[in-house]
């Protein structure tokens, strides 16, 4: 049994919303600045 378009569409919109939050708060984390001096320890 196949869904209708709109649920497809709505699922895979939904889907692409939790990506981008998840991108969004990572980018936040990494604004930290303990975050940021780890990073650069590591780097170094």
């Amino acid at each position: 049994m196949s869904l209708p378009p709109t649920v497809v569409d709505a699922s895979i919109h939904s889907r692409q919303v939790t990506q981008v939050t998840t991108l969004v708060r990572l980018l936040e984390a990494l604004d930290k600045p303990e975050i940021k001096s780890k990073i650069d320890v590591r780097k170094m």
